[in-house]
C-alpha cells in the first residue's frame, strides 16, 4: 500500500471515530423533567389550594363512578349470560358448563403466578432499601393506590374488576337463572 493510501485510510478511521464520538455526546438521553401537578393545573394555572381541591373532586368522582360502573357492567354480565343460557339444551349446559369451570381454574392460576410475580418483587424492593425506607415501603404497601402497575392498579394485586383476572361464570348443573358472571373479587 501506497502512504497515500494509508494516510486516507487513517484519515478515515480518524474522522469516522471523531464523529462517532460526537453522535455519542450529542445524544445522551435527558433527565426527565420533574413531575408536573397535572395537565389541568398547569393549563390553568391553579393555585396549589385549587389543586387540592381539584384533586379531592376527580379522586371522589372517579372512584364512586367506578364502582358504579363496575356494578352496572357487573349486572348487564349476568343479563348476558341468562340470556345465553337460556338458548342451550341440557347437554350443551353441562358442556358449556365444564368449558366455565376450565377457564376458571386458568385464571386463577394465572393470578397466582401473578400474585407470586408481585410478591417476589415486593420482597427483592424490601432487600434493597434502607431500614427507614423499608419502613415506609411498608406504610405505603398497607394503603395501595390505583396507580398504573402498582398494588391495586392495573396488574397489581387487588387491581379493580377491569384490571384484575378476566371475569369468570360459577359453574353450576342447576337452571340457568342460577348461573352467573362475577368480577374479581366479588365472588
Amino acid at each position: 500500500m501506497t502512504k497515500a493510501k494509508i494516510l486516507l485510510v487513517a484519515a478515515f478511521i480518524l474522522a469516522f471515530a471523531a464523529g462517532a464520538a460526537a453522535g455519542a455526546f450529542a445524544f445522551r438521553p435527558k433527565p426527565p423533567p420533574p413531575p408536573n401537578p397535572s395537565f389541568l393545573a398547569s393549563e390553568l394555572n391553579l393555585t396549589p389550594e385549587q389543586q387540592e381541591k381539584m384533586r379531592t373532586i376527580w379522586a371522589q368522582n372517579m372512584h364512586d363512578m367506578g364502582r358504579q360502573h363496575a356494578q352496572k357492567r357487573s349486572a348487564l354480565f349476568q343479563e348476558r349470560e341468562k340470556s345465553t343460557l337460556a338458548l342451550f339444551t341440557p347437554e350443551q349446559k353441562q358442556k358449556y358448563d365444564a368449558i366455565q369451570h376450565d377457564f376458571a381454574q386458568k385464571t386463577e392460576q394465572l393470578a397466582a403466578e401473578r400474585k407470586k410475580a408481585f410478591d417476589d418483587a415486593v420482597q427483592q424492593t424490601k432487600e434493597i432499601l434502607t431500614p427507614e425506607q423499608a419502613r415506609k415501603y411498608e406504610e405505603m404497601m398497607k394503603h395501595p393506590t390505583s396507580g398504573p402497575g402498582g398494588p391495586g392498579g392495573p396488574g397489581g394485586p387487588g387491581g379493580g374488576p377491569f384490571f384484575g383476572p378476566p371475569r369468570h361464570r360459577q359453574p353450576s348443573s342447576s337452571p340457568a337463572t342460577s348461573h352467573s358472571i362475577t368480577p374479581h373479587g366479588e365472588e
